[in-house]
């Protein structure tokens, strides 16, 4: 695992301070988290603030407070900061899992692009069971995808766009979105 590990996103973070990133290098992450967490669209904003139920409070604005806020048990307290911390919650799962995550040695996706649309990625694991698996056609389960049951007319595609994938078999059908 090496510091300059590249990690694309699907969703651009965004910063109070102007800063953004559509893709995160892990040596990076440590500086991130003093940057100001973007709440909302306004970059005025002076945090929000956690408390205790001894007294004590803390106003956070970067993911590293945050992290700070919560280990000494403080919370946001009104409906806004609980709302606001939604953003910072968000931000610090992204930022923890690329500190946490490793870069595959081989990738098996040829494709950087796929989604529920590819049926041939898609197992027959999806399809719709309800009561005993036995009561079914087990040649269905034997196949390899989604896309040899639709190539055997087992399969029919009702609906299909690149996040969204509705179909029917004979006992069911099911939507993937």
């Amino acid at each position: 695992m090496a510091d300059n590990d590249t990690f694309p996103l699907s969703a651009e973070l965004e910063f109070a301070d102007g800063v953004s990133k559509k893709t995160l290098i892990r040596s990076e992450i440590d500086s991130l988290l003093d940057r100001p967490v973007l709440v909302g669209r306004s970059g005025e904003f002076d945090g929000i603030h956690f408390t205790s139920s001894s007294g004590g409070s803390m106003a956070v604005r970067t993911c590293r407070e945050y992290r700070a806020a919560l280990t000494a048990g403080l919370y946001p307290l009104t409906n806004f900061d609980i709302k606001m911390a939604a953003y910072f919650s968000s931000l610090n799962a992204v930022l923890a899992a690329v500190a946490r995550s490793k870069l595959p040695l081989v990738s098996y996706v040829s494709s950087p692009y796929c989604g529920v649309a590819d049926l041939e990625l898609l197992p027959t694991t999806l399809l719709p069971v309800i009561g005993p698996r036995e009561d079914y056609p087990q040649e269905c389960f034997r196949a390899a995808s989604l896309a040899d049951l639709v190539a055997r007319n087992q399969l029919r595609i009702v609906n299909v766009s690149s996040r969204r994938l509705q179909f029917e078999w004979q006992h069911g059908g099911s939507c993937l979105s």
